[in-house]
């Protein structure tokens, strides 16, 4: 069922994926259903020397000085896009994405409550995750590979998890709970 859902929804732009627990096969009364929405035509990469430009895609690099463990921030090296710059802030001469522009750009009317990282309905019943990928494994998370629990997930599952890279999900860490829809009325 879950694929069926994913296969509907595909376009050019983004790949759906049903994740958390319908992801999982499990279908419990009263649990939201929760997709993941990879964009197709943003890339991001560590070392921007190894990527293979196409001018119909955004870049974004890591940096992940003065961050906490986990989390980056993503800074605009190139785009063809109209509204890259509109989702970005300049710090220090350089533009780096916010995550709650780009959750604004992607709120619509019935989508438009913040929850956490991601855009739910008034009625709590759906969450969408925005995500963004880099194709290939980041150094800072090279110590989940190497730490001493090896007994799950298997050292293939290991290896197939970092052969297909990492997804990026936009967090504001000051920002729990917000309704999107307010903030455009008062603006």
């Amino acid at each position: 069922m879950n694929t069926v859902r994913n296969n509907l929804m595909y376009d050019d732009e983004d790949v759906h994926i049903t994740s958390g627990s319908f992801g999982e096969g499990l279908e419990m009364r009263g649990s939201d259903l929760d997709i993941m929405i990879i964009s197709k035509t943003i890339e991001i990469h560590e070392n921007m020397s190894t990527a293979v430009r196409d001018v119909s895609k955004t870049y974004l690099s890591t940096n992940f000085r003065e961050t906490k463990p986990g989390f980056t921030y993503l800074s605009l090296e190139y785009s063809n896009a109209v509204d890259a710059l509109s989702l970005c802030l300049e710090n220090r001469g350089k533009l780096y994405l916010s995550s709650t522009l780009f959750k604004q750009r992607h709120a619509v009317q019935c989508y438009s409550l913040v929850h956490g990282p991601c855009l739910t309905d008034d009625m709590g019943a759906t969450d969408f995750a925005y995500c963004l990928r880099s194709k290939s494994w980041v150094t800072q998370a090279d110590q989940w590979i190497t730490r001493p629990n090896n007994s799950w997930p298997t050292a293939e599952v290991k290896q197939n998890i970092v052969d297909h890279g990492v997804l990026f999900v936009p967090i504001d860490p000051t920002v729990k709970f917000m309704n999107i829809r307010a903030i455009r009325k008062k603006e």
